[in-house]
């Protein structure tokens, strides 16, 4: 159990990717069988009864939802200043998504400062991994925009979103995301730039190789 994260370690690698049985105090592994990404700085328990870590797992995942679900005026980064103006937005909520701990912890400390005297900038949600219907869910529920850092929404996530109504905004770049922000929170926010899919592909066996890591059979 780690987290709202729980299941039963298929595997253990050490730092150098060599399979281990035992992991001392202090020792880094990577455990393979969890059903989600842990986050950063959650506590890794031994939970006897499988049942038990589960229900755990989904009690803590009920309170986060809870505690994450807050009313707010609707907000998006292109009509933000509009409301603004009518005096309607105070705060712009935001679900944000990275591709790795280290780029997560470094938004998050760049967004902290942004806030200003007439709008704050409020991360409801700050995570590893790709962009889920859950993401879309808490958006929609606390009228929130997505942020992307290298990572994507899968087909039913996007497909949600656009029921839902809800923004999605991917960046390559940290400088790009944080500019749109400030931009956005200073009503100086240009045209929007929209992703344009040209494709989907369905992943139907993966190959590994010895040296080049998976290939994707799609």
């Amino acid at each position: 159990l780690c987290g709202t994260s729980y299941g039963r370690v298929r595997s253990m690698l050490d730092s150098w990717g060599k399979p281990v049985q035992d992991a001392a105090p202090a020792t880094p592994v990577e455990v393979a069988g969890m059903d989600s990404l842990p986050e950063a700085g959650e506590r890794f328990m031994i939970v006897g009864d499988f049942a038990k870590a589960r229900e755990v797992a989904e009690d803590r995942r009920q309170k986060s939802r809870q505690s994450q679900r807050t009313i707010a005026p609707q907000a998006t980064l292109q009509n933000l200043l509009a409301q603004i103006e009518l005096g309607k937005a105070t705060e712009l909520n935001v679900v944000l998504k990275c591709d790795v701990h280290g780029s997560l912890e470094a938004l998050q400390k760049t967004l902290a400062p942004l806030s200003n005297n007439e709008v704050r900038l409020n991360v409801l949600h700050a995570a590893v991994g790709g962009i889920s219907e859950g993401d879309v869910l808490l958006a929609e529920a606390s009228h929130a925009i997505i942020l992307g850092f290298r990572v994507l929404a899968d087909q039913r996530s996007r497909i949600l979103a656009d029921q839902k109504g809800v923004e999605i905004r991917n960046y390559m770049v940290i400088y790009h995301l944080v500019e749109d922000l400030e931009k956005a929170l200073k009503g100086l926010l240009a045209p929007e730039k929209t992703e344009k899919v040209l494709g989907h592909a369905t992943v139907r066996e993966v190959f590994k190789v010895s040296r080049g890591g998976s290939i994707a059979g799609c």
